[in-house]
């Protein structure tokens, strides 16, 4: 396994391209895409990757499987925050990440369906997809499986569907937190969950814990 200090800039990820194994630091990512295609054999593999201080801008990584990687410091502009229909297996985000979204649905409507069936049924087939406990920053997950992501339990809650149809949620104080998007954006999508995590680096951060412990204290989130 080797140890470098790469740029890299305007490359497309082409289908059946395998990057890795890897260790790199300090890497910048610049102008940067995935080819697009269905969810098969040759989708592009990133494994066995340990990744630190990585920097995205103009970054569209979508469709890929990400296979035994771990990220400590991610840095996104805003084109490079969206993650869509990436399936994950023992993906690991750690220290500051900034805002990172993550949605197993492809940006095309050719494979939306298709890349959200894929990805849950290689879902079921391991024991855990991503860990965000050591996670620090604004970190979405619309989508995947709340049970197979490890998480801290205090920080980062599930939220499951059968818990808001009685609709108590909707006349909560959300004291300014975003929490009510992430549960509209489930409703609407229908999910069977949601991870709802505070993100340290605001100034409100402790509103956002108490306003999950209260989502707790009211049967909405699951208590650990």
């Amino acid at each position: 396994m080797r140890k470098t200090e790469p740029t890299i800039a305007g490359r497309q990820l082409d289908r059946g391209s395998v990057i890795g194994p890897l260790v790199a630091s300090g890497v910048h990512v610049d102008d940067c895409w995935s080819d697009w295609g269905p969810p098969d054999g040759q989708r592009p593999l990133l494994h066995g990757l340990t990744l630190t201080d990585l920097r995205l801008t103009r970054v569209a990584l979508s469709g890929a499987v990400l296979r035994d990687v771990r990220v400590e410091g991610l840095s996104c502009d805003k084109t490079s925050m969206f993650f869509f229909a990436n399936q994950f297996e023992r993906v690991t985000l750690r220290g500051r990440v900034g805002t990172v979204i993550l949605n197993p649905k492809h940006v095309s409507p050719e494979y939306e369906r298709a890349y959200v069936d894929a990805i849950r049924a290689a879902e079921a087939d391991v024991e855990w997809t991503l860990d965000i406990t050591e996670a620090v920053g604004k970190v979405e997950v619309r989508g995947y499986a709340a049970d197979r992501i490890r998480r801290d339990p205090e920080t980062q809650v599930v939220v499951r569907r059968e818990n808001l149809l009685d609709g108590r949620w909707r006349t909560f104080d959300w004291e300014g937190t975003a929490f009510r998007v992430g549960l509209d954006l489930m409703v609407r999508a229908g999910w069977p969950d949601t991870v709802l995590t505070v993100d340290a680096t605001r100034r409100n951060h402790r509103t956002q814990l108490s306003v999950l412990r209260r989502l707790r204290d009211e049967g909405i989130a699951d208590q650990r």
